[in-house]
């Protein structure tokens, strides 16, 4: 009995052999289709210390620190190649400093000269989109010590490859902002959203690298709070059986794996007898029988008696055949006259006849 196996083309063929017979019943074949649903990665919040800027501080009513905990005071390096200053720290503004409610615990960071940055434990992966917020905002009393709105940055940066950034411009042109250079028209006291997005890919410039923050601001005084950066990767889309059409299943009738379409073991494929002309007496004129009387020794196994032509004491001449197409099997029969040709045949028989009996007279 031949063993069933599964293809590994998709495709089953169940099948079960009849006890005792010699047959396969054939229940069914049809494709199995595995559907593997994968669920898109969910968007994160990246880990950020301190990033509310409160961290394990406790201050008065417009205190401050020269250092912010969780970040790391970078002075800006001058066009000239010279070192700025660092000027940068946590503050806790009187109310009167802003108009707008600050967070819940009342702390910013401030920046007066160079950046506060933080190197993140995540790194830049590819296909995701990142988003980083950050609440920028002036105080109300900002002319006392400035006569313009500092330039600031926010940026985001695997390893040494900046990736994206947003600047004071880009704020102004996003919340229709009057000239930075006119402070008695600026919203000062107010906090605005700082957005960036970048989406990375497979060929981005920094992936596996490290994320870093950079806040920054070109004078006195940019109040920095609230950090956070969400990464939300690309979903990819579900994979689908293949659209091409299905492998049909092998089309021989059964998978019986004998290919003969007839249990007979015999390879010969029909027990008719020999394509002799046909199975009438031989036509021929010749008056003798054939001598031997024994069948023929053919091979095959044919049931049917020796095909040749029985002996025939008769001796004259076997009837013409009949002038309708013969039914005989060969493949090369005998060919008919035309009826126009008969009747042809026919008057000159009868002009013979008519002459030879003329000249008898």
């Amino acid at each position: 009995m031949p063993a069933f196996t599964l293809q590994r083309n998709n495709f089953y063929s169940m099948g079960a052999i009849a006890n005792n017979f010699p047959k396969v019943l054939v229940l069914s074949a049809f494709p199995v289709i595995s559907t593997i649903t994968i669920q898109p990665a969910q968007a994160a919040q990246l880990t950020i210390q301190n990033a509310s800027f409160d961290q394990g501080i406790t201050l008065p009513s417009d205190g401050f620190t020269t250092s912010v905990s969780g970040w790391t005071q970078e002075a800006q390096t001058n066009p000239d190649g010279t070192i700025g200053q660092i000027s940068s720290g946590i503050y806790r503004p009187a109310s009167s400093r802003f108009d707008a409610p600050l967070s819940p615990d009342g702390y910013v960071t401030y920046v007066n000269a160079g950046f506060i940055s933080q190197q993140l434990t995540d790194t830049l992966a590819p296909d995701t989109n990142y988003t980083l917020n950050v609440d920028v905002g002036w105080r109300n009393d900002l002319g006392g010590f400035a006569s313009t709105i500092p330039n600031f940055t926010v940026q985001l940066y695997a390893g040494v490859q900046l990736l994206e950034e947003d600047t004071l411009a880009e704020l102004i042109a996003r919340n229709s902002l009057s000239s930075p250079n006119n402070l008695a028209s600026f919203p000062l006291g107010q906090f605005f959203d700082s957005t960036l997005t970048f989406t990375s890919t497979s060929s981005t410039l920094g992936l596996g690298e490290r994320l870093t923050i950079r806040l920054f601001s070109a004078g006195a005084q940019t109040n920095f709070d609230n950090v956070s950066l969400l990464a939300d990767p690309i979903a990819t889309p579900t994979p689908s059986p293949d659209p091409s059409p299905a492998p049909s299943p092998d089309p021989s009738p059964s998978p019986n794996p004998d290919p003969s379409p007839s249990p007979n073991p015999d390879p010969s494929p029909s027990p008719s007898p020999d394509p002799s002309p046909s199975p009438s007496p031989d036509p021929s004129p010749s008056p003798s029988p054939d001598p031997s009387p024994s069948p023929s020794p053919d091979p095959s196994p044919s049931p049917s008696p020796d095909p040749s032509p029985s002996p025939s004491p008769d001796p004259s001449p076997a009837p013409s055949p009949d002038p309708s197409p013969s039914p005989s099997p060969d493949p090369d029969p005998v060919s008919v006259p035309e009826p126009s040709s008969v009747l042809g045949l026919l008057m000159l028989s009868t002009m013979g006849a008519k002459f030879w009996l003329k000249r008898r007279q």
